[in-house]
This record gives C-alpha cells, structure tokens and sequence, in this order.
C-alpha cells in the first residue's frame, strides 16, 4: 500500500504557492488526516469508526447474474441510505492515480453523469513518496437517494469504475463502495457496535473485518 505525504497539495499549481481548494479544506476540516478513498480512511484516524460489509453471501466478490446484482444493489442501498441519510446533501468523490484529472476522466464520460447534471471537479492531488505518483481526487455535490446511484454503484460492484466515496460533512459519514462491498465510516466509534449487530450476516468472517 503507497504511503503518502502529509502535507497536502493544492488541487493546481505548485505545492505551497497556491491555497487549498475549499473542497479539500473542508474535508480536512471534518474528517482529518483521512483521504477521500475507503482504503486511505481506513489508514487513518478514522479507522475506529470503520466497518466493511460484503455484497454477496459467503463473500462473493463479483455479481454474476441480475440475481446477485439486484443482492449487491439492496445492501449497498441499505447501508448507504443508513449512513448518509435519504435525500441528504453529501459530495461524491472519485479518484485514481494519475499526473492530473485524467485519473477521473471515466466519470466525466460515464452516463449515469448526465442525470446529475454536473462535472466532477479536480479538487486535490497528493503525491506518493516512493516513485512520486499523483492521486487525483475529484468531487460533485450530490443528493443521496436510494435507487439514484445504482448504475455508478453496479460499476464499481464489477470493477468498472474508479475509487468511489460518498461523505455527508453534517453528519461526519462516509460510504465507500468497492468491488466485494463497502467500507463504512460511522460519525463516531460507538455507532460500529450497534451497526455491526445489524448488518451481521453481511460481514466477514475474518479478525480483521476485512
């Protein structure tokens, strides 16, 4: 797993010439030394508030029939519309490795865009230390609503997509699906307990939750 910088980088520009984008400064306002994507939050401090659920039973990974599909849409929905709240204001971000907004350029072109009727914009770019690669976060203002996403949702179930993350800054939530599952951020530690009784037949059988 890359290991990256602290110190954050503008979305444009040189790093220290040019302020955060106001995207990236609330983000870090909210959520920390976190990044906008499941596998980094889980690297951070938000790892107690963390919970992963799997989209298939005995953890399958990848839906092979509108059977399973529909399975992976009703617990990604379930879950989703639990953390973030329906009809809730949340930004949708995406993200991917790359030297600049290219890492995002499927979302621009991706269908399910149109009916949001909006771009994702490049707000934050963060640099790996080893072989210095970029990771390019871009983000959309979005309503949540069950149903609505199903399209970007079933993408990323069959590893279409790019890193997807959903955060509603009111309630300190982040939902993060990825092809097996989704990656839960609760606004506080003491929410995981009750939300792993809940969703107990979606979760691993490992230690590690993973």
């Amino acid at each position: 797993m890359p290991l990256f910088r602290t110190s954050l980088h503008p979305s444009r520009g040189p790093a220290g010439k040019r302020p955060l984008h106001p995207v990236a400064q609330a983000w870090i306002g909210r959520f920390g030394d976190a990044l906008p994507a499941g596998h980094l939050c889980r690297e951070s401090s938000l790892k107690d508030r963390w919970l992963r659920i799997h989209s298939l039973p005995e953890s399958k990974r990848y839906p092979e029939d509108k059977t399973e599909l529909t399975e992976v849409l009703r617990r990604q929905n379930v879950v989703a519309s639990e953390l973030l709240g329906e009809g809730a204001p949340c930004l949708l971000f995406v993200a991917g490795f790359s030297s600049g907004p290219e890492a995002v350029q499927w979302a621009r072109k991706a269908s399910w865009l149109k009916a949001l009727n909006g771009t994702p914009e490049l707000v934050l770019t963060v640099e790996e230390d080893a072989e210095r690669d970029q990771m390019a976060f871009c983000a959309l203002p979005v309503i949540w609503q069950r149903g609505r996403f199903d399209r970007l949702i079933a993408d990323r179930a069959h590893d279409r997509a790019g890193h997807l993350l959903f955060a509603n800054f009111d309630r300190g939530s982040i939902y993060a699906p990825y092809d097996g599952g989704a990656d839960l951020f609760y606004p506080s530690a003491e929410e995981v307990g009750p939300a792993r009784s809940r969703h107990r037949d979606w979760l691993s059988i490992y230690p590690s939750g993973m």
